[in-house]
């Protein structure tokens, strides 16, 4: 005959319930220690979880810039800010979304804020605030903060291109034919592309000492170009050059700088050079026919 075995239901439940006590006296035990000996541990680990939770608003906050959906991002990041302050990824990425939804005003109290928690690339908050001001024509703002970035930044061509055309919405033409003219000097090349992204590294390396220091030992031991050559595909630096078309774009504004201050001449040799450079620049054509026209 086949019988059910009988279970003793009430040792099974004290079995569970002396358990349950051995890990809530464990816990609690683990909890006294860790607050006696290490005070500072509670604090840590609840800042570490509000930093965890402020990465996963931003990370939706991106999806959600990609998207251009800049008001469901800017509530992310809002969020973000809110749980941590100090998150400059998410101040900077609210002040973009500000930007495109033309509230520059916020967009600037959001990048100084940037600024007071000492970011390592400055270049870039100064670059963004240039930006702004420069939407907002308020030209002298804006050539100041694009000087700022042109002067840290590794890689400074497109600060120097926007502050030359600062001075050429002021006017200032000669201001803005040297500041064309120092372009040229960062058009970028294998070397100043190697150059460039290892100063890139020192900045994010801040406050890393031994990451830091090898980048240094790197940069102290360069031999130059041919060292390059020797060690790398030249084709791995063409990310950060420039085409012709940008370049001839920057002769554009070359000539017609040298034609406002005069010198039709010096404006129609570099004008050539640009169509050298892009014979298809309907621009370059348009004012090369204008200075013909007028006899030049």
């Amino acid at each position: 005959m086949r019988y059910f075995k009988h279970h003793n239901s009430k040792n099974k439940t004290d079995n569970i319930i002396q358990i349950a006590l051995f890990v809530i006296i464990g816990l609690w035990l683990g909890f006294t220690l860790l607050t006696t000996f290490y005070p500072n541990s509670i604090g840590y680990l609840e800042t570490q979880g509000k930093k965890a939770e402020a990465l996963s608003l931003i990370g939706y906050g991106n999806k959600f810039l990609l998207e251009r959906n800049f008001k469901l991002a800017a509530g992310q990041y809002i969020e973000a800010i809110r749980i941590d302050q100090e998150n400059n990824a998410a101040l900077v990425n609210l002040s973009l979304c500000y930007t495109h939804m033309g509230l520059y005003n916020k967009a600037i109290i959001g990048l100084q804020e940037v600024l007071k928690n000492k970011p390592n690339q400055k270049y870039e908050i100064y670059y963004n605030l240039g930006e702004i001001f420069f939407k907002k024509e308020i030209y002298d703002k804006s050539g100041m903060y694009f000087q700022k970035s042109a002067e840290s930044d590794p890689f400074p061509l497109d600060a120097y291109i926007y502050l030359a055309r600062t001075y050429k919405k002021q006017k200032k033409w000669k201001e803005a034919l040297n500041t064309f003219q120092i372009c040229l000097q960062y058009i970028p090349d294998m070397e100043s592309t190697y150059l460039g992204t290892l100063k890139e590294l020192q900045y994010k390396f801040t406050g890393n000492q031994e990451d830091s220091l090898k980048v240094s030992d790197i940069l102290n031991e360069y031999q130059g170009k041919d060292e390059l050559l020797n060690r790398f595909d030249p084709s791995v630096f063409d990310y950060k050059k420039d085409n012709k078309k940008n370049l001839s774009n920057i002769y554009i504004d070359i000539g017609f700088s040298y034609s406002q201050l005069g010198d039709n001449t010096k404006a129609i040799e570099n004008i050539n050079y640009a169509l050298k450079l892009n014979p298809s620049s309907i621009s370059a054509k348009k004012f090369l026919k204008l200075l013909k026209s007028q006899g030049y």
